[in-house]
């Protein structure tokens, strides 16, 4: 499992309750260090928010639905930062063996 990517659900994803299984697997992954964290000043961000923000409205949008997931810690660490730099996430976990 890449480990800055959100953790697997241990059941199927169903039609009626897959919203609040996706937030569930979110809250998490916002607020747990694993999406954002501090590198002195510098916020490191997961390329998870690079990669889908085209698909979502563009960076300002995915940074807004992200911060509609943090906790107020959360919210405090990114609050008025703009820039951020992308984690060295390791996709070569991802390969199949």
């Amino acid at each position: 499992m890449n480990r800055s990517t959100i953790s697997l659900a241990f059941a199927a994803f169903m039609v009626n309750p897959a919203m609040a299984q996706l937030d569930a697997a979110a809250r998490p992954f916002i607020n747990r260090g694993r999406a954002s964290r501090l590198n002195g000043d510098d916020l490191v961000a997961s390329g998870l928010f690079l990669c889908y923000a085209e698909d979502v409205g563009g960076r300002d949008k995915v940074v807004a639905d992200a911060l509609s997931f943090a906790n107020d810690r959360t919210r405090a660490l990114v609050s008025g930062r703009r820039k951020w730099d992308e984690t060295d996430d390791d996709w070569d976990l991802n390969d199949a063996r």
